[in-house]
């Protein structure tokens, strides 16, 4: 489907907060609509143009946080929004970085053994514990088995690769593409109808074998707030929604006076803060943080700034 305007969100929500440093943390509203058919927009486009029905299809809140060598993405409010449409509704990653299958591997407990990649579609679960997939020198993944309920992986070697099916445009350059390629295919299954459904995985990259007991812990997984701590309390990423709602967190509690993408590092007798305005407001200048009994007042950026994460240093 070709569309020059393109597919834009129907919610005015999407921001992220960082310093620089190791840690992150983004949300938004996964809605999709015609971009065309914005207010004020010069070009509609062709009106008898094909539509793309299925990507309409879909809403959900969506986060991603990263902390040290560990992605995490949750997902609530997951639902079919038109049920008549065929086929389930699944969160994916593809992963085509795969050269050889002997280098996938399964780990449970902590110990590693190799994929059986003729098997075809294998479960994360196993006997009620979830598993680690991770590729030789890449990444591992796994789910959090309290927001999933049914989760799959899979290796398919020679896969056609469909150029012209994803946009026509590719047809005049189709001989200098690649006919085939392997994938690495992971993915929650939401079912047909799902109505505020979630789900959470984990992506690490680092040296170690993954274990079980992770460096962090959900907070939050709903259409309000999604956030995380780390295992040492000295992080707590956060997306809010709405203002309306406070974050128990374990070394604290803490709300916001609007929607905010916030991110707390405990520095011993400081707070680094860093916030983000993710509707991009240019009439607020100010998003106050409460942190227990702490009032704070961060200046938000205006003008070509306006939406710009700002990160401060507050004492205890």
């Amino acid at each position: 489907i070709t569309n020059w305007r393109g597919y834009s969100s129907k919610h005015n929500f999407a921001g992220a907060a960082t310093n620089g440093g190791e840690n992150a943390v983004a949300g938004f509203i996964f809605e999709k609509m015609d971009a065309s058919t914005k207010n004020g927009v010069n070009d509609k486009g062709n009106p008898k143009g094909i539509k793309n029905e299925t990507i309409y299809g879909v809403k959900a809140y969506k986060s991603y946080f990263t902390y040290g060598d560990y992605m995490i993405a949750l997902g609530a409010g997951v639902t079919n929004l038109n049920p008549s449409l065929t086929g389930d509704i699944h969160t994916t990653i593809d992963q085509t970085s795969v050269d050889f299958k002997e280098n996938l591997y399964i780990i449970k407990d902590g110990k590693s053994r190799p994929m059986d990649t003729d098997k075809g579609i294998q479960p994360f679960f196993d006997k009620g514990k979830t598993l680690w997939m991770q590729q030789k020198d890449g990444f591992a993944y796994t789910v959090l088995p309290e927001y999933v309920k049914k989760a799959y992986f899979t290796y398919e070697k020679d896969v056609k690769n469909e150029w012209v099916k994803r946009n026509k445009s590719n047809l005049p350059n189709i001989a200098q593409l690649p006919a085939t390629t392997n994938i690495l295919r992971l993915w929650v299954d939401h079912g047909h109808a799902p109505v505020n459904d979630s789900y959470g995985y984990v992506v690490y990259c680092g040296k170690k074998i993954p274990q079980s007991n992770l460096p962090f812990k959900v907070l939050r997984n709903d259409t309000t707030i999604q956030a995380i701590q780390s295992e040492d309390l000295k992080v707590v990423q956060s997306v809010f929604y709405s203002g309306k709602e406070s974050l128990i967190a374990k070394s604290m509690r803490i709300s916001v006076s609007d929607p905010a993408v916030v991110m707390i590092e405990d520095l011993g007798t400081e707070y680094k803060i860093t916030m983000n305005d993710p509707t991009m407001n240019p009439e607020l200048k100010k998003i106050r943080l409460t942190i227990d009994a702490k009032k704070i007042e961060i200046e938000m950026p205006v003008q070509e700034y306006c939406g710009k994460p700002v990160t401060v240093t507050v004492k205890k």
